[in-house]
């Protein structure tokens, strides 16, 4: 679904998603409020939400879709990527920020990447996330989801982070290879995601790697 109260916005995405097959375009929404009543109804993977809207914002509307509906993914869209903004979208929920001039490719990437459990940010927002983790305002998130690994499962997905296959992380940590495959196999489990790749970008988007 498309949440933005700007009939051009919307209509552009309807472009967009017509031209392919992987991705359908099931709703379009003006607010928040409009976004909410749709996703009680609608079978929504993803939700691309502008961040000021009328009658519903989209923090707010986030922030009730998450707590009700949280296996659907919410990616921030907004002009700007101002602090508050960003902090306040991030704690309500939403795994993804783009601004409005991003490109189609990188608008596909993004859903991708959600819908397979990771986060993304477009580059420009990315450096401005990684300056308020630094700063600390956004770091309980991150040691949140550190938590839900072991030390050696932080390891391997370092290592995965390097491109390195099973028998090389084997090798470095001193361990078999059907080990790692199977430390491996509960670090997809808990990422949401089936593959290396998965798993590397999970790490990147989630700034889990050291």
């Amino acid at each position: 679904m498309i949440v933005d109260d700007h009939s051009m916005i919307k209509e552009g995405f309807k472009n967009i998603f017509a031209s392919q097959r992987e991705i359908e375009l099931v709703a379009l929404a003006s607010n928040g409020k409009e976004a909410i009543e749709i996703t009680s109804k609608q079978g929504l993977d993803v939700i691309i939400m502008d961040v000021r809207m009328p009658v519903m914002g989209g923090n707010e509307a986030c922030h009730h879709i998450h707590s009700q509906y949280p296996q659907i993914k919410v990616i921030a869209f907004s002009m700007s990527d101002d602090e508050e903004s960003l902090i306040q979208m991030r704690m309500a929920g939403a795994c993804g920020y783009l601004l409005k001039n991003t490109d189609t490719k990188e608008i596909y990437s993004a859903i991708r990447v959600v819908h397979e459990g990771g986060e993304y940010y477009s580059l420009a927002v990315r450096s401005r996330m990684d300056h308020l983790y630094r700063e600390g305002k956004l770091g309980p998130a991150i040691t949140e989801k550190k938590q839900l690994f072991s030390s050696i499962e932080l390891k391997i997905i370092n290592l995965i982070c390097d491109e390195l296959s099973s028998k090389e992380i084997a090798d470095i940590l001193q361990l078999n290879r059907r080990t790692i495959e199977h430390h491996k196999e509960r670090i997809q489990e808990k990422m949401g995601v089936h593959s290396s790749v998965g798993i590397a970008v999970f790490a990147l988007s989630n700034w889990l790697r050291n």
